[in-house]
């Protein structure tokens, strides 16, 4: 359909006919000076001025539905309605003299002012494009349609939960243009808590709601429940203590200095194993034995950490491919050492003690507060989930997890165990050692999760919609 104006005394006599010529509707459009007629991106919808009352107003009509619907009100004229998107049309409001920039969305008659006080006459918009036999306007692909948020609906305390919040444009495409204008927040910071860098912490057992909102109006809500992970019973399928010194069945030796063991004077009755690295080199054992983490796998053992502050200190534990594997080493790991933690984008000067979770070669890494004793024994898991969510426990209190952490398709089925790290001018050291062919920690039932779809709805919100002169 093609849509023309033509004079008609003080107004504007809108013609639609068919690319042939023949006739479908006349309309009248109110007010001489408004802009041509504007068909939707789909070629089926017009908007034009009409006039309600005495007042101009933005009106839609759609072929054989019947007269224009108008989709504002209130005084003031309108003028250069034009489509940003399927259903939100940009047009200039004029009130006192005074043209500003306004976006309305025609399925609930929402309307939003863009500008103020800017006294515009006209906006640049993309050219028109042939939609078959009709005429559209091009979508402007920076025009945000909706945001999506994608959390996890089932967190711990002690996790880091890391949101993925979209921005769907006109087209259905994800865009990441202004996506700094994302602006995430918590119902119940005690709960869960926002951090300075968009992320959030898990507090507390508790529920939250999670709101992604864009332009400053909710957009998208996501409710999550936080309970403690239970540990189930199992068996271990591999079990060291070190009473045998250091098996050369068992283990392969990585790094100079040599890692070695003490027999004697371990936690629970077992010996001590030292990784033995320098300033140039990391030491430690991977396990010969390569385990099937179909149902997770989980590590436990011990660690003393006695950091003074010194360079070349840290324990580590990991998962990934042995040693002789020079294309991918160490897929999964937990690092306790002493690392210098960031605060609103300064460096906080105080060493700490932390556990740092490190992805491999997937370039994936969290670090967590924890300052356990030095001198004393703690016991540490590190679990890998079967759907990649890693976690990291201390002494049985989760400090830090991250839930599908690791790109699971990246790892072979079966992972190995290493043990290492660097221990100058200290005596850092691990205890015994038990893994489990499956995830220790579970999450317990759920009660009251999911995304709280009737009462959010999902609503535009211009990014730039068009160039205004």
């Amino acid at each position: 359909l093609i849509a023309s104006r033509i004079p008609y005394g003080d107004s504007i006599l809108i013609r639609v006919t068919t690319v042939d010529g023949q006739l479908v509707e006349e309309l009248r459009q109110d007010h001489l000076l408004s802009s041509a007629p504007s068909w939707s991106p789909s070629g089926d919808v017009l908007a034009l001025i009409i006039d309600v009352d005495g007042l101009s107003q933005i009106g839609v009509w759609e072929p054989g539905v019947g007269g224009p619907r108008p989709v504002t009100a209130g005084l003031g004229e309108k003028r250069s309605p034009v489509w940003l998107s399927a259903s939100i049309i940009a047009y200039i409001g004029i009130v006192d003299g005074v043209g500003d920039l306004i976006v309305v969305d025609i399925r609930t008659g929402e309307s939003r002012q863009i500008t103020q006080n800017q006294d515009l006459h006209r906006f640049v918009h993309r050219r028109p494009v042939q939609l078959g036999s009709r005429v559209g306007i091009e979508v402007p692909p920076a025009w945000v349609e909706r945001l999506e948020l994608s959390i996890p609906e089932r967190v711990s305390p002690g996790e880091t939960i890391v949101p993925k919040a979209a921005l769907i444009d006109a087209r259905g495409d994800t865009t990441r243009r202004h996506v700094d204008r994302i602006r995430l927040s918590s119902s119940d910071p005690t709960t869960v808590e926002p951090l300075a860098d968009g992320s959030f912490v898990v507090v507390s057992e508790g529920v939250a709601t999670i709101v992604a909102s864009y332009g400053g109006w909710r957009a998208d809500t996501v409710t999550v429940e936080a309970r403690r992970l239970e540990k189930v019973s199992s068996d271990a399928v591999f079990v060291e203590d070190w009473t045998r010194g250091l098996s050369g069945n068992d283990w392969m030796v990585e790094g100079e200095p040599a890692p070695f063991v003490e027999r004697t004077g371990g936690p629970a009755g077992g010996g001590m194993f030292f990784s033995n690295g320098d300033q140039n080199y990391t030491s430690g054992v991977f396990s010969r034995r390569a385990f099937d983490w179909s149902r997770g796998l989980t590590i436990e053992t011990y660690g003393r950490t006695p950091f003074d502050g010194s360079p070349y200190q840290n324990w580590r534990v990991a998962f990934g491919l042995p040693a002789n594997d020079t294309a991918t080493i160490r897929e999964t790991a937990a690092w306790i050492a002493p690392v210098q933690f960031l605060s609103d984008g300064l460096i906080n000067r105080l060493v700490l003690r932390g556990v740092e979770f490190v992805a491999g070669r997937q370039e994936r890494r969290l670090i967590a507060s924890v300052a356990p004793n030095g001198s004393s024994w703690h016991k540490v898991t590190l679990q890998l989930d079967a759907n990649g969510t890693a976690s990291v426990f201390v002494d049985g209190t989760l400090v830090v997890r991250a839930q599908e952490f690791v790109t699971t398709t990246a790892l072979p089925p079966t992972l190995h165990v290493w043990l290492g790290g660097s221990s100058v001018g200290t005596r850092i050291a691990f205890g015994p050692v038990q893994v489990y062919e499956r995830a220790l920690y579970e999450w317990p039932a759920a009660t009251e999760v999911g995304r709280n779809a009737s009462s959010v709805g999902q609503r535009p919100y211009p990014v730039v919609p068009s160039t205004i002169r």
